[in-house]
């Protein structure tokens, strides 16, 4: 099973983590793997490449954090908390990694020595989510105890608790473009924006008592993507509290949501064996992702928004073109007949067939 996938920023690669403990990284280009590492002797939880791209960190149950060189995959150092790890997080400025672990515990290393700096010690159960302010400043976590802490990065203190979930955390959580909020998701029907300083909370995102699994804010910071367990996607106005899309599709719970760098697009993975890929302004379904054979687990975009990475239980890496043209171009090329609709369905993510010019 493949449980998550990280994009590189230049585009050029994308990397898997999987439960079998491997870490697989990929050439986007011809599509081909580059190479499989043992990386975890158990589960890994997480993978995530340094904001310039030159790394790349997992972490997995056996108590590990370890870094690579992203070009070669080559060892540079590991982090030995001794405790399961089960996310991570690098500060935008690339020089510190933060990891939660199963106990509750937070590890926040130096990236230029490999130095333990800080042991963050509150919360009660798994830490799931982890997210650096838009700063560097602050760390936003989320654990299964139902609460949220922000921590000071310099000083290991904890600014605030968010307490407003009641049933449990969700797979997400994120802080506002400009750092001053924080959004989280939880299995209590709600997602919730707090503010960074007090956990006051500012706004709630109800949803008739589904749960929330997938969260995303856009990149403006003016929406706010939420993936439900009964396959629905609401999209949020965060200035003015309002419900302004509600996309539908889907037939199984959405796990993971994650918008193009534009804004344009939203892509959405989910446990009915597809990814989609969403027109943001229109709220319509722009391509029906099929060949997953199991349930989605992650999605990425390329940084141009013109490739999708999917991530699914089937230990598969998937990853599609987007680009219509570039498509059709394809099929050109191999095929000496018009495509069936059921084909345009498959490998074209479009019905009915689109008119091919001669």
């Amino acid at each position: 099973t493949v449980v998550d996938v990280a994009s590189r920023p230049d585009g050029s690669q994308i990397a898997t983590a999987g439960y079998d403990g491997t870490l697989r990284i990929w050439d986007v280009a011809p599509g081909r793997e580059l190479t499989t590492l043992p990386a975890h002797t158990d589960q890994a939880w997480d993978v995530s490449y340094s904001p310039d791209g030159a790394q790349l960190a997992t972490v997995g149950l056996d108590g590990y954090a370890r870094i690579r060189e992203a070009a070669s995959g080559a060892l540079l150092f590991e982090l030995t908390p001794q405790v399961p790890l089960t996310s991570l997080a690098y500060s935008p400025d690339g020089r510190i990694l933060a990891a939660g672990g199963a106990n509750g515990e937070i590890f926040i290393w130096d990236i230029a020595d490999g130095k333990l700096r800080l042991n963050l010690k509150g919360h009660q159960a798994i830490v799931a989510g982890l997210a650096f302010s838009p700063d560097g400043k602050f760390l936003v976590s989320g654990s299964w105890d139902s609460t949220q802490k922000v921590w000071d990065v310099s000083s290991g203190q904890e600014i605030t608790v968010f307490r407003g979930h009641t049933m449990g955390f969700g797979t997400g959580i994120s802080f506002s473009r400009d750092g001053l909020s924080a959004f989280s998701s939880g299995a209590d029907g709600y997602a919730r924006q707090w503010e960074t300083a007090t956990g006051r909370q500012l706004n709630e995102f109800p949803v008739a008592g589904r749960e929330v699994y997938g969260l995303a804010p856009s990149p403006d910071g003016r929406l706010l993507a939420l993936g439900l367990h009964d396959g629905e996607i609401d999209l949020w106005d965060t200035a003015a509290h309002t419900l302004v899309q509600r996309l539908t599709g889907h037939a199984g719970l959405v796990s993971r949501l994650a918008f193009s760098l534009d804004g344009s697009l939203l892509a959405s993975a989910a446990f009915d064996r597809l990814a989609k890929v969403w027109d943001v302004q229109r709220g319509e379904e722009l391509f029906s992702l099929y060949g997953n054979l199991s349930n989605v687990f992650g999605v990425a975009f390329s940084p141009d928004g013109q490739t999708l990475a999917t991530a699914g239980a089937d230990g598969s890496l998937r990853t599609y073109t987007l680009s219509t043209e570039a498509l059709i171009a394809h099929a050109r090329a191999r095929l000496t007949r018009s495509l069936t609709e059921a084909e345009c369905a498959k490998f074209l993510h479009t019905t009915p067939c689109p008119v091919i010019p001669p």
